[in-house]
């Protein structure tokens, strides 16, 4: 909605809510004097003017026809003895009313009035006047019949004269998301969200049609204290309750931004410190995931990238050897397909050497059947064995049997799988799938 129409769907609602507690107040007091016709005219009336300004024309037509009946009880000396017939109408009205306040709150725009609700109130209203005197009746005509200066609102078309302040607007939640990213590259003492324009929407229209629904449920209680809920209430209800919880789902997921911060500072760190030039390419950091997903895969995936800077990156002179460009390159991908997140890290390095993983995994007797009889595929899944490491000295960052069994348990943990890719001399890709 734009900010025009929020601003109606607000007020209507408040006018709304407000003529149904005047009409339980008048069924419990079982009488519908003139305080009770003066409020709900000073609603109706504001609605005409209100829809009549938003050039919502079926509504503001259906408040004026409305208003002529109301104009027919105002006064001391009148009297609602048909309070059946008046309870009806004004029901009818405020369930049209509320309908097409939900079609606007929807991306709608206002549907033409009900014909036979319309009938009723026309009716009605030339009965009483039928009933009037003739003096009566003058200056009942003379009422109805003024003409007032009205304003008219189109809307889309104030968005030009309040760019201003949209840029104001957007300058500030570019601000708050620069914040939160921020604030999420520390040690998180709560969660913090962004809410998007969407979302906000969503959830103060849900707040909207609770209050309206927890009006329409006050206004059947009883004497005896209880309220009835019809079928229409119950499926409004579902419908609230499936938005807000969509808009809750999204609020509980993050996206990768602050795990690829931590990532660059890990790569320039273990590159400048083994003498590497290396660079850290990553595409995708903003796709949306689970808080506590994002918690567990960041620890594997440094795991990772340091493999990859260690292990896979060759040195200068490795690269200069092996005809490759001298910064080697790591490009880490973050992505969802068919409902799955997938996160790859694909370097250019040295790839693993299936021998001299066949041959630790001998020494260390962990072969389950002779060398000879192993895959590829299955010696590649020997370094995901615990405490399995190829280098014969621990150093810095690798050596100690910490490395791709903690990537594969975490993986696992979250009920994903976990691939490796390699060919010696040309590099190394390790998929992730949740």
């Amino acid at each position: 909605m734009d900010p025009m129409t929020e601003l109606f769907f607000d007020e209507c609602n408040d006018i709304l809510q407000d003529m149904r507690k005047c009409m339980v107040s008048a069924r419990k007091e079982k009488t519908y004097d003139e305080d009770v016709v003066q409020r709900l005219f000073r609603g109706v009336h504001t609605l005409k003017a209100d829809s009549t300004m938003m050039l919502y024309d079926p509504m503001a037509e259906i408040s004026r026809n409305l208003e002529g009946l109301l104009f027919c009880f105002k006064g001391e000396r009148k009297e609602i003895e048909d309070s059946e017939r008046f309870t009806s109408i004004i029901n009818g009205y405020l369930d049209y009313f509320e309908e097409q306040t939900d079609v606007l709150a929807d991306g709608g725009s206002p549907e033409s009035y009900k014909v036979e609700l319309r009938h009723q109130i026309e009716e009605y209203t030339e009965e009483l006047k039928a009933e009037m005197n003739d003096e009566d009746r003058e200056s009942y005509q003379k009422k109805i019949s003024k003409k007032k200066r009205q304003l008219f609102y189109i809307p889309g078309m104030a968005a030009s004269s309040t760019s201003n302040e949209t840029e104001k607007q957007e300058e500030k939640k570019e601000s708050a998301a620069k914040e939160n990213e921020a604030s999420e590259t520390e040690e998180q003492a709560s969660k913090k969200y962004i809410v998007t324009e969407e979302e906000k929407n969503k959830i103060f229209n849900g707040v909207r049609h609770l209050q309206r629904l927890l009006s329409n449920i006050e206004y059947t209680q009883d004497d005896d204290g209880n309220c009835k809920v019809t079928g229409k209430m119950l499926e409004k209800m579902k419908e609230v309750c499936a938005e807000l919880e969509k808009v809750k789902q999204h609020l509980d997921k993050t996206d990768f931004v602050p795990v690829a911060k931590k990532l660059e500072i890990v790569v320039n760190e273990i590159a400048e410190k083994l003498h590497k030039n290396v660079k850290l390419t990553i595409h995708g950091e903003e796709t949306p995931v689970d808080y506590e997903v994002r918690e567990k895969l960041s620890s594997a995936l440094i795991h990772v990238v340091r493999n990859a800077v260690d292990h896979g990156i060759e040195d200068m002179d490795g690269r200069e050897w092996a005809g490759k460009p001298p910064m080697g390159l790591i490009v880490l991908n973050f992505h969802t397909m068919d409902g799955y997140l997938e996160i790859s890290v694909k370097d250019d390095g040295r790839g693993m050497n299936q021998k001299a993983i066949l041959e630790k995994a001998e020494r260390e007797g962990i072969l389950r059947k002779p060398a000879e009889e192993y895959t590829k595929s299955e010696i590649i899944d020997l370094v995901l064995k615990s405490g399995f490491t190829t280098k014969e000295i621990p150093e810095e960052y690798s050596g100690r049997g910490v490395g791709m069994d903690v990537i594969a348990h975490n993986v696992e943990e979250l009920g994903g799988s976990l691939m490796i890719d390699t060919e010696e001399g040309i590099g190394t890709t390790i998929t992730i799938r949740i």
